[in-house]
């Protein structure tokens, strides 16, 4: 491939974007490739990114990752580390997985020449998101490893490039909800408790953002309005805006399955509500169960630190 041929050449609004955003001079975007920039601030669709890249690199690509994936994961990459400390190559953009039958596992969000460094490896297209949960977000609890050992069938999907790894083929069973979770609750109590301490995570998701809502699934499996911050009421929403059919292909359905909070810009999302450029969505769960939804909305990007956030409050709301 020529040295034109790159993400920028085939997406020049938003390297556009980035090259705007680096003249402001912002220091914390230093030591950030302008992918990840382009990634982090939305200026780039992930899903858009991810489609062209799988097939254009012609590399296979690691996603739908459940709780237990990505804490198998996060162990293997753990015990990988020490061993290729010595490579400069890995950052958070780029890391080592697991070493097996003599190649070198890798995940990133391109395939860079430093990947040529590396002995025998094998590289995976992965989210930022899955980066950080890999490699440096901790996880909320500690789960059993998989049984067969994961990296066995990473590497089996590894015989077609460009096929997208499916959570099935990653994990040997996925656990039904229950009607009570492990502590007792019932679904009905949940929402009590959320009511209960509304005040104290009001005060602090304002502090992270603009503004918030929390949706409940319903038994019909969409989503409704249960709450939402004061300031955001006084707009008079239709709340009908905020329904989505959690069988179809939208943001919270990605949430709803996964169990990850996830960042998306506000158009992804169908909505336009004053001037709010991003949202995170965060499930509320009950046992392994989602029952409900805390989004959160900003003017500007999100962070790692909201992210990290939302999720602390859409655990402790209930």
């Amino acid at each position: 491939m020529s040295a034109e041929q790159n993400w920028e050449h085939f997406f020049p609004d938003a390297i556009l974007s980035v090259e705007e955003l680096l003249a402001s001079g912002d220091p914390t975007l230093n030591n950030k490739s302008k992918l990840k920039i382009a990634l982090e601030n939305h200026y780039l669709n992930w899903n858009d990114y991810k489609t062209w890249a799988s097939s254009f690199y012609g590399v296979p690509v690691l996603e739908k990752l459940n709780e237990n994936t990505i804490s198998t994961l996060r162990k293997r990459h753990l015990e990988c580390v020490e061993g290729y400390s010595q490579y400069p190559a890995f950052n958070s953009e780029l890391i080592p997985l697991q070493s097996w039958d003599g190649q070198l596992l890798v995940a990133g969000i391109e395939p860079t020449d430093k990947i040529k460094s590396l002995p025998q490896a094998v590289f995976f297209l992965c989210s930022i998101e899955n980066l950080a949960y890999i490699s440096n977000t901790p996880l909320r609890k500690v789960l059993e490893p998989l049984d067969p050992v994961i990296v066995s069938a990473v590497l089996q999907q590894n015989t077609s490039p460009g096929t997208a790894l499916k959570p099935g083929s990653l994990q040997p069973g996925v656990s039904q909800p229950s009607a009570v979770a492990e502590n007792g609750l019932n679904n009905n109590q949940v929402w009590q408790n959320l009511d209960t301490n509304h005040g104290s995570f009001s005060d602090i998701a304002r502090k992270k953002f603009d503004a918030y809502v929390v949706l409940r699934v319903t038994g019909k499996n969409t989503t409704e309005l249960y709450k939402m911050d004061e300031d955001l009421e006084k707009e008079e929403l239709d709340n009908a805006i905020f329904s989505y059919d959690l069988t179809a292909e939208n943001p919270f359905t990605n949430v709803f399955k996964n169990h990850f909070t996830e960042t998306f810009n506000i158009n992804q999302l169908g909505l336009k509500i004053l001037d709010f450029k991003y949202a995170c969505i965060s499930a509320i769960k009950l046992g392994p169960k989602v029952v409900g939804f805390l989004v959160g909305f900003k003017t500007t990007h999100l962070s790692q630190d909201d992210i990290t956030t939302l999720e602390s409050i859409s655990e402790k709301a209930v």
